[in-house]
């Protein structure tokens, strides 16, 4: 096993869209960082993989919205550094029993930022979206920022810019432990690094 003496600034263990991310805002901050996957960068057994995932405002927690505000503007910069289309927009249409919890909140996010909408009764739910069977009590609610997020192109993206901006990434390198302290030392099958600071983005996937 290799023993690496050079002390980076981070490790990010788990290459998901969350620990890519991570390690992808460390770089461009100047931050000496290096990813770890126990798995190849594109792999299928964790929450980044597949084609397509939904994003949106509209959610029933504010923090997710507050969240979201942030997040649109940063995929918008990704799209435009990796040359990739990484967002369709479609709108996003959320159908629920009217005065319910969710309904309730999700439309008072949107109302109180001031997030283009339309409330949409059985009768219009009907007409609009014919191909579509619903309750006849249910309200749907259409936001007009939801759309399509291409998840594995998203994912490569990011890791692609990570690496452009200094940093390392180190695939099919399981961890087997970490010793923590002032400086942090992460064991894995191959080798052995010393970070300042460690960031754990590990999926269900990952060895206790």
């Amino acid at each position: 096993m290799a023993l690496h003496a050079h002390v980076h600034d981070a490790i990010v263990i788990g290459a998901g869209i969350q620990g890519s991310s991570t390690a992808y805002q460390l770089a461009i901050r100047g931050q000496d960082t290096l990813l770890l996957e126990q798995f190849d960068g594109l792999h299928t057994r964790g929450s980044s993989h597949g084609a397509s995932r939904i994003t949106r405002m509209a959610y029933d927690r504010y923090h997710y919205a507050e969240m979201m505000k942030e997040a649109f503007p940063m995929w918008n910069e990704i799209e435009r550094k990796s040359g990739r289309q990484l967002f369709i927009p479609t709108g996003f249409l959320a159908v629920d029993i009217p005065g319910s919890d969710g309904q309730t909140v999700v439309e008072c996010v949107l109302k109180r930022d001031n997030i283009p909408m339309e409330a949409l009764d059985k009768e219009e739910l009907r007409s609009r979206y014919p191909m579509l069977r619903y309750n006849t009590k249910m309200k749907g609610i259409m936001e007009r920022f939801g759309g399509v997020l291409l998840a594995d192109r998203a994912l490569q993206s990011m890791q692609e810019l990570f690496v452009q901006n200094g940093g390392t990434l180190r695939t099919n390198e399981q961890v087997v432990s970490v010793e923590p302290g002032d400086i942090v030392t992460v064991k894995t099958e191959k080798s052995t690094y010393k970070a300042h600071k460690l960031v754990l983005t590990v999926g269900t996937n990952s060895v206790t």
